[in-house]
């Protein structure tokens, strides 16, 4: 009914928490899977001392050279046959009750193809507050075509593929991931929400149902500004409509110029800057301007 699949790398210090929250569990068929991507530290060994002490629990570890978390994620779609499919990287801890009542969801709602599920923050040990407030909602609820142009100049990050529980037929049919592009999250959506696009129908937005806490930490990738940058660019140049390329591209680099001098990284600023077009450097201080202007305002 259920793969659990666990992409990991170099989290020898978490993976053990993420297994055991996996294994609870309560679903008839369920498989573990976790594809690690060339660790270098223990996590391979944890992973197998704790398949050694599990020997009665379906998990499966593939190991494969550090290739990416976009290969990972394509390999172990390969490989899954059961209806239901749930990602939760692997130092993160997946919420059992919480996946279960998105699978009892969507059991009765054929036509559903995925539900994006709540999520809580943890750090250092301590439960911090929900991932998903007001603006994922307000972004959710707009018309296809406003939500799918909304996505390229306001994109309301994080939306999480560990929050989220998939039909896996529905990931198949949209192709997986791009293997072109370094982020899996953010163009995943883009263009799931593209090919099952109404809320209700498609897919289901249900934030109450807690399916993940997500852990944040000195290592989460979105403390490089200008890699961000650049992955976030990547996406907007392969996926957005020609018309809103520029203007994207300028909003995109705004709001990483802006978190860069937040942090003082000035060098960021500056490489940002030098990475953009002339087009989109002329639009790039309307960008900052209309951003600071309204973060003044709602301060």
């Amino acid at each position: 009914m259920l793969t659990v699949v666990i992409p990991s790398y170099n989290h020898e210090q978490y993976i053990e928490d993420c297994l055991s929250a996996t294994c609870k569990i309560d679903i008839n068929d369920l498989k573990i899977l976790v594809i690690d991507d060339g660790s270098t530290d223990t996590t391979v060994d944890v992973i197998n001392d704790f398949i050694a002490a599990n020997s009665n629990l379906a998990i499966e570890l593939i190991e494969k050279p550090n290739s990416g978390l976009v290969s990972s994620l394509n390999l172990a779609l390969s490989l899954v046959k059961t209806e239901f499919m749930y990602i939760c990287a692997s130092d993160d801890i997946p919420m059992p009750a919480g996946i279960k009542e998105c699978i009892s969801f969507m059991t009765k709602e054929k036509n559903c193809n995925f539900i994006i599920g709540g999520a809580r923050t943890i750090s250092n040990g301590l439960e911090g507050g929900n991932v998903y407030g007001a603006e994922q909602e307000s972004f959710i609820n707009l018309p296809p075509c406003k939500r799918h142009k909304k996505a390229f100049f306001d994109y309301p990050s994080p939306i999480l593929i560990q929050s989220s529980v998939f039909r896996a037929q529905s990931i198949i049919k949209k192709g997986g991931w791009d293997g072109d592009l370094m982020l899996d999250d953010y163009p995943f959506f883009v263009e799931m929400l593209r090919n099952y696009p109404v809320n209700r129908i498609d897919f289901n937005y249900l934030p109450e149902l807690l399916t993940v806490k997500y852990r944040q930490h000195s290592n989460n990738s979105y403390h490089n500004t200008l890699r961000q940058f650049k992955m976030v660019d990547q996406v907007i140049c392969k996926l957005a409509p020609e018309s809103h390329k520029v203007f994207a591209i300028s909003n995109c680099a705004a709001h990483y110029i802006l978190s860069a001098l937040k942090n003082k990284k000035w060098n960021d600023c500056i490489s940002i800057f030098m990475l953009i077009g002339f087009k989109a450097r002329f639009l790039l201080f309307f960008y900052i301007a209309s951003k600071v202007v309204n973060k003044v305002k709602n301060a």
